[in-house]
């Protein structure tokens, strides 16, 4: 039980840390799409994506981090838990000063070939870009430094530094709507407090193990231990951020930047959505890498634990967010983004309901030693998809692309579980995995239904009102039929210290 209550609080800090900045981006995206204008705030999205994309340019050593040192912690060796924080951070560090170079190359190029950028807003691009390329040794270091964290299951230190950090990102691009700031500076305050978290995350590392501050030289054989580890996390972690963000890249190429902002706006809505799934995957790999391959029931456990939840919760988003997309974006954005970003909202939530599953099958292979797996899944995947981006994009614009996002994300959630089933078909046993199909049934047939009501009623008041009735009969029977008496007696109980 202690177990799983560590795992639940683990869960709340990420759904906390997560769940508060995509509130207020919620409510700041208008303004910094005010301020910016269209075609500013599309570029700052793909700003986003390449911080995003060279953040996770470290060689896959923050995934391996976390691995190893939950291992060695849990062997309590020491000195091999220090030599993977050196390792980690050194090698994370001169990773950064390379991706900093690659990009201050790229950068001509990708301002004035491949970004169909106005030429006002080219000069002021460029130095984006420019900054953004000096802030990645800092960037790419500080995962390492959450990857320690992690480890040691500090969720809670981790998000009280993530939190403010990720608001942040979100409140400063509104400067441009109060303060009529340039792209350039709202991207250098973004900048300055990422190195700030850097700082931040070294002192914290410090002060919670002493002994990290004792460096004894640079370990080779933990270096290679976790470059054969971290290889193929970083194959992962190089190809799946182009299939997640190709899209953008095509749209502004093949159409105009001004196009991303409304394929943009909804989309970062529904990712946002994994940060549900995210949350509890982050809290349970560590278990899963501590756990290995050495006990294959407590492993199924809580791997079908873990797919049973996401299950639920990815559930209840889709039946919000399909049949109200139009609405939300209208109130959100406005008439124009609700009119032609509505479909592509309730395209997108069909994919992040696939995608946010297969993060189980994701990390539990990764924690199992084989992150092969989904390195040459998504390698496949690119082979496959950056064609099919291409053509759709080409043909049907901006729905296209939501289209094939969605197939891959389908696709990809079927490739996981098959070679998870390859790898160990005993984790699919026992009475837990017929409980997570039933609960999986239960959320299509309601999806359908409601999808059916919806199109032969156009009353908001009868939608919301038969939207109600269907989730809390969702939630009685789901109650009922695929929760066990451990876990209404786990729910009671949290539920009373809340209140």
């Amino acid at each position: 039980m202690s177990n799983n209550n560590s795992i639940v609080k683990s869960s709340v800090w990420n759904l906390l840390g997560g769940g508060v900045p995509l509130i207020v981006g919620f409510l700041s995206i208008p303004f910094a799409i005010k301020g910016l204008g269209k075609e500013g705030f599309g570029i700052l999205t793909i700003a986003w994506v390449v911080l995003g994309y060279f953040g996770m340019f470290d060689l896959g050593f923050a995934q391996a981090t976390t691995k190893y040192s939950s291992q060695y912690l849990a062997k309590k060796e020491i000195e091999k838990f220090t030599s993977v924080f050196w390792v980690s951070l050194i090698s994370s560090f001169i990773m950064g000063i390379l991706g900093c170079i690659i990009l201050l190359l790229s950068t001509p190029i990708l301002v004035n070939k491949l970004l169909n950028i106005p030429d006002i807003l080219k000069d002021d691009a460029r130095i984006t870009f420019y900054i953004l390329s000096a802030s990645l040794p800092f960037i790419i270091s500080t995962t390492s430094l959450r990857g320690i964290l992690a480890a040691t299951n500090r969720f809670d230190i981790l998000n009280k530094i993530q939190m403010p950090s990720n608001i942040l990102t979100y409140i400063i691009p509104c400067f441009s709507y109060f303060f009529g700031f340039k792209l350039s500076i709202v991207i250098s305050f973004i900048v300055i407090m990422r190195f700030i978290i850097f700082l931040i995350c070294l002192i914290i590392s410090f002060k919670l193990h002493p002994y990290l501050r004792r460096y004894k030289g640079f370990d080779n054989l933990i270096f290679k231990s976790m470059l054969g580890f971290g290889g193929w996390i970083s194959l992962s972690n190089l190809v799946s951020p182009i299939l997640v963000y190709i899209d953008r890249f095509l749209i502004g190429a093949l159409i105009s930047v001004s196009s991303v902002s409304f394929y943009t706006a909804p989309y970062e809505l529904v990712i946002r959505m994994r940060l549900f799934p995210n949350a509890i995957m982050d809290a349970v790999f560590p278990k899963f890498s501590s756990i290995g391959n050495e006990d294959t029931s407590k492993l199924s456990d809580l791997f079908l634990k873990s797919l049973k939840y996401i299950v639920i919760v990815m559930g209840f988003i889709i039946l919000v967010f399909i049949p109200f997309s139009s609405e939300i974006l209208l109130v959100w954005l406005g008439p124009e983004f609700s009119i032609t970003s509505g479909i592509i909202l309730q395209i997108l939530a069909i994919g992040i309901f696939f995608n946010g599953i297969a993060t189980v099958p994701f990390f539990l292979l990764q924690g199992i030693g084989r992150p092969d797996l989904p390195a040459k899944i998504h390698s496949l995947e690119l082979v496959l998809f950056t064609f099919m981006f291409f053509l759709m994009i080409n043909y049907f614009g901006i729905y296209g692309a939501a289209i094939t996002w969605t197939c891959r994300a389908i696709f990809d959630f079927i490739l996981l579980f098959i070679t998870t089933y390859i790898v160990n078909n005993k984790l699919f046993s026992g009475s837990q995995f017929k409980l997570i199909i039933s609960a999986l049934l239960l959320i299509i047939f309601s999806a359908i239904l409601v999808f059916l009501v919806f199109l032969f009623f156009s009353s908001i008041y009868i939608k919301i009102v038969f939207e109600i009735v269907v989730l809390i009969i969702l939630s009685v029977l789901i109650w009922k039929y695929t929760l066990s008496d451990i876990e209404h007696a786990l729910i009671r109980t949290k539920l009373k210290e809340l209140i």
